[in-house]
């Protein structure tokens, strides 16, 4: 194999390292803090390097008694291969992810503003409930954040940096959520 396209395909390797490792290791660990991205990035790296390259070494020593070019040749497609199939899974889990690491995200920083919000509307009386409701505050608290917690739009209108008590008193998702919660507490 010439030494160019040797460099080439060794170049093609570490590119497709470096999305094959990230997307890996942040669907699996969505809870990690983007201070952290820069570490998930080159551990990402390495690590699919050694794993994927221990894979591809297979048909390399199998090969190698016949034809050492053409046994590196089928390695080194071996090594993409593994690589890109790595790239696709990770690209198909990501959205999933993602959306738990929203959760998870909506649960530490907007569930305790949002159970401040509800109690304060709770106790100024700024809504009709009914007396059911008054005795059961905090499984109807629990029951909305529960709900807007789940709700894609109401996290991806938090993501982009919508007040929460703005859209708790003026999102028609979250005056739905009150309405369901206010039916199954009556």
């Amino acid at each position: 194999m010439k030494k160019l396209k040797l460099y080439s395909w060794i170049l093609l390797i570490f590119l497709l390292s470096i999305p094959a490792g990230f997307l890996t290791i942040l669907t699996e660990q969505p809870y990690t803090p983007k201070s952290e991205y820069l570490l998930i990035l080159i551990v990402g790296t390495f690590g699919v390097t050694i794993f994927v390259g221990s894979l591809s070494l297979i048909p390399y020593f199998v090969l190698k008694r016949h034809h050492s070019n053409y046994a590196l040749k089928r390695a080194l497609q071996c090594y993409t291969f593994f690589a890109l199939a790595l790239i696709a899974v990770a690209t198909f889990k990501y959205p999933e992810a993602m959306k738990k690491r929203d959760r998870f995200h909506f649960s530490l920083y907007y569930e305790p503003i949002f159970k401040k919000i509800i109690t304060k509307s709770i106790e100024a009386g700024e809504e009709i409930l009914p007396a059911s409701i008054m005795k059961n505050r905090k499984e109807f608290c629990f029951c909305i954040i529960n709900e807007m917690e789940y709700n894609d739009q109401i996290i991806e209108q938090l993501r982009m940096g919508k007040d929460p008590e703005d859209l708790y008193y003026t999102d028609p998702e979250v005056k739905k959520i009150k309405h369901d919660c206010v039916d199954l507490y009556k």
